[in-house]
């Protein structure tokens, strides 16, 4: 498993055997997949994809997409 700790990370993950993940500029992405048929459908990664509880579903999104990931916390503490 791989931790990934910000979206520059998330850039490099190669793709699944099913998806692929592509990155905005904005620092927001989406999850496609590989079929051609599918590939106007996607899961849309949101800019607090690494904050507060997000992350946990964005883990859990990513691994049930094939990926070997798991995204971290990045949420401050104050």
């Amino acid at each position: 498993m791989v931790l990934i700790k910000n979206w520059e990370e998330l850039s490099k993950v190669p793709p699944s055997e099913t998806h692929y993940i592509l990155i905005d500029t904005g620092y927001s992405g989406w999850v496609k997949p590989l079929n051609a048929e599918y590939r106007q459908r996607g899961r849309y990664l949101s800019t607090y994809t690494f904050y507060e509880h997000q992350h946990e579903r964005s883990t859990k999104l990513l691994q049930s997409c094939g990926f070997d990931v798991e995204i971290t916390n990045n949420q401050q503490k104050r």
